[in-house]
Order: C-alpha cells, then structure tokens, then sequence
C-alpha cells in the first residue's frame, strides 16, 4: 500500500535536488543530513510516538557462575557491588566433586571480583547473592516517564528518591525486606559497544521477585535501509524532511537562513498543534464518555 509517509529513500530523493549528481561522498552527506535532521525533530519535542510502556524483572536475588582461587572468586558476569560487603553468598556444586558452601563476601573488587571469607578453591560454581534492589532497565529505555507501578493489582507504586538516599536506606536497614516503596536510576557501568543502559534502584531489598511496570522514552535507530519508515508517519514526514534542509542548508557554511526559519516557523510548530490535537481528541472522548455515563469528569462519588 502506498502512503503519504515518506521513507528514507524518500527524504534521500528530495535532498539529492540540492546536488548537481551527487558523488559517492555526497550521497553519505545526505544520509548523514536526513538522519541529523531527524534527531533533530526528536529532541524537539516530546512526541507521543517515542514512548511505550515495558515490564522490568526485579529479583530477590542474583546469580551467575564463578571460580574461586584461595577465596579470590572471579565471576564470569558483572552481578557484585560495594554493598554485598558483608553479604553471604551461596556456592552450588552443581554435580561436581567440590562440596556446596555458604561463606560471606570481605571485600570487593570489581563488578566480577570480590573476596569471600571462606578460602576453599573451586571451579566453574553457581553463585546465588541478593540482587540489593538493583534491575536492569531495558535496552532501548532514555527517560522514564511518571512513577513505575510495583503492584498492578493495588496500583502500588514507587516514589522517586536520588540514588544516594537510596543506598544510604539500605546501609542504614541492610536486613529489611519487602515490597519496595522508593526508586532511583543509576547508569550502568559504559560499555562503548552498548551505548549507556541504566539500572532501577529499589529499597527495601525485596523479598521476592517483583514485576514492575515502566512507561518511559525510548532510543530511536536511525534510518538505514531505504525502505525505513521514521517515526510519527505521514503527518510529520514534511517536517521531518524539513529538518534535513535545515541541516543541509547550515553545513553549506551560511548562517542560518530560510530553510531553518521554514523548519522552526512554519514546520516544527504544525507537527507539535496535531500532536496537541490528537492527545486533546482523546482527553475529549473521556470527558465526553464519562457524561454519557453519568458520571461528571473530575468529581468523585463516595458510598457513605
């Protein structure tokens, strides 16, 4: 089906009419450009279109695999932290000929690396830990929006404290478990191949594992292949292109000029009205729905 949504093969077409044939080189350019242009617009606004809604696993405890040589024990993922200082730690044999052991973490070297009180050597162990309230976020997560749910079922959720009072609730009450109350995002350790993750800090340490709700914003890929569609559709394509002039117009060493005036004037403020319009249209139909059922929009019925 053709649509009015134009693809990156679109926005390539359109820019290559600033080029007298463009080279091999020049061809990168406009990639360059239209994908420029294209974060542009992102950032421009928050757009409705960048935002989903995903479940983060959060348990009660860690695990991975390890070898301990003297009470040095390596593990073969990052799964320790300065806080499991003090912590137990329980070895699996596995089937092998080593016996199972409980022993505690003494110090703490790296993400990989920690002491155990405990010396006994072993090879290739299951590790089980207390995750401290820490969860992965996904992937593809930039910027949370609202409050994360902790408990569908009650519509529990968790309030938003700084990393810091987090850490310092959970030196102060180390063995307090339970439904966690508070949250903070902390970024994982970078990794150049990855680009930056983040993780979710909870207090209290939970008893057990949880599934907690996350809207949030997330990372865009950039146009590639020449049938990639950019996000928004048809209704925003015109300022998406119009962003890639702009860009194009600015790396011809001129200030900025008519296509930046177009994209910021005309462009940019047309995309962000039908973006208003269209969660305006749906605040509309709940109020007007509501009504419909008796039940006036913004008041509240109690039995007594």
């Amino acid at each position: 089906m053709t649509t009015l949504a134009m693809t990156f093969k679109n926005l390539q077409d359109r820019l290559t009419l600033n080029y007298n044939g463009p080279t091999v080189t020049e061809v990168a350019e406009i990639k360059t450009l239209i994908n420029e242009g294209y974060l542009q617009f992102l950032m421009d606004y928050d757009w409705s279109f960048v935002t989903k809604t995903g479940v983060v696993t959060a348990a009660a405890t860690a695990t991975g695999t390890g070898t301990s040589v003297a009470g040095t024990l390596t593990a073969t993922a990052s799964i320790f932290y300065p806080e499991h200082i003090g912590t137990s730690i329980t070895i699996t044999d596995g089937g092998g000929t080593d016996v199972d052991l409980t022993t505690t973490i003494s110090a703490y070297t790296s993400p990989t690396i920690v002491t155990l009180t405990d010396t006994t050597s072993f090879a290739a162990k299951a590790l089980t830990i207390s995750a401290l309230g820490r969860a992965d976020m996904p992937s593809d997560f930039a910027q949370i929006i609202g409050l994360p749910i902790v408990n569908v079922s009650t519509g529990d959720r968790l309030e938003h404290r700084p990393p810091a009072w987090i850490k310092q609730q959970a030196a102060l009450n180390p063995y307090y478990t339970g439904q966690p109350c508070y949250f903070a995002l902390e970024p994982a350790a970078f990794v150049v191949a990855t680009g930056q993750r983040w993780k979710m800090l909870m207090w209290p340490y939970l008893d057990t594992a949880y599934s907690v709700t996350v809207a949030y914003r997330f990372e865009v890929d950039l146009l590639s292949a020449d049938g990639d569609y950019p996000m928004g559709g048809s209704i925003h394509s015109a300022t998406i292109l119009q962003a890639a002039l702009m860009r194009w117009e600015q790396t011809r060493g001129n200030s900025p000029g008519y296509q930046t005036d177009l994209y910021y004037k005309t462009a940019l403020p047309r995309s962000i009205a039908r973006e208003q319009a269209g969660r305006a249209s749906i605040v509309g139909s709940y109020r007007a729905d509501a009504r419909e059922r008796g039940r006036p929009f913004g008041t509240v019925t109690y039995d007594t």
